[in-house]
């Protein structure tokens, strides 16, 4: 997977490396936390858990969307990127640094719902919408290219590959905009009437499971494209790929 440092593929292989080597430094502080000693330094806040949701979020969600959007800018290289490629990924960096930073700007109050668990403060929304937000322009730019690719014979990779990154684009597409939904239809947070684990829970419900599909399409694409580059072959026919992605 040969790829330029000019071209946005490199832009998006940093934010998913930056966020695995951030997901490291927050694993360590977990542990570090329950040291002796080490406490004292955040005593307005369970450190703990803080940097629990911060590990998780980098790693199960981040982490994961980053190396899709690396994936699909890298299979359409032949298809030059532009500066505004490589700006969705330096704007979905910047998202990146408002998560990683927000458990030391103060009370985090995390909360452990399910898909993306959540620090109840400004600064850790804003990373996050600024970084589905750019990761889904990121997406639509490249679409286009996707979607010839898929329907052109003799396309560079087979079905399996392309299906499965357009799947992929697809759904983190419906995934953001579930969430947006449940945004608007919930309303701005209040505490005093509604639980923040059940608020936050029905925020990411319904875009927590579709996001759960694209990370299933990113395995799909991910395994048929290392199997062809190292065999030549398809893992899959175009018969049996076309049938996997018309259940998923």
């Amino acid at each position: 997977m040969g790829f330029n440092i000019k071209d946005a593929s490199a832009g998006w292989l940093s934010v998913a490396i930056i966020s695995m080597a951030c997901m490291g430094g927050y694993a360590f502080l977990i542990v570090l936390s329950r040291a002796p000693g080490f406490n004292l330094l955040f005593t307005e806040q369970d450190f703990f858990y803080t940097a629990l949701v911060t590990h998780v979020v980098l790693s199960i969600v981040i982490w994961f969307l980053a190396f899709i959007l690396f994936v699909i800018y890298n299979v359409t290289a032949d298809h030059p990127t532009g500066l505004i490629d490589r700006a969705m990924a330096a704007c979905a960096l910047l998202g990146v640094v408002f998560v990683v930073a927000t458990p030391f700007t103060g009370p985090a109050w995390p909360q452990l719902n399910n898909y993306v668990p959540t620090l109840n403060r400004d600064l850790y929304f804003t990373g996050l919408a600024v970084f589905f937000g750019f990761a889904t322009m990121g997406v639509a730019l490249r679409t286009p290219t996707l979607v010839k690719a898929l329907i052109t014979r003799g396309a560079k990779y087979p079905l399996a590959v392309y299906g499965s990154l357009a799947g992929a684009g697809l759904s983190l597409a419906i995934g953001v905009l579930c969430m947006a939904i449940a945004k608007s239809k919930l309303g701005p947070f209040s505490e005093t009437e509604i639980d923040p684990r059940l608020y936050y829970e029905i925020l990411f419900w319904g875009g927590g499971h579709v996001l759960q599909f694209t990370n299933t399409f990113g395995v799909m694409a991910g395994w048929s494209l290392l199997y062809t580059r190292l065999s030549g072959e398809k893992l899959l026919s175009d018969k049996v790929a076309l049938l996997a992605l018309a259940v998923m």
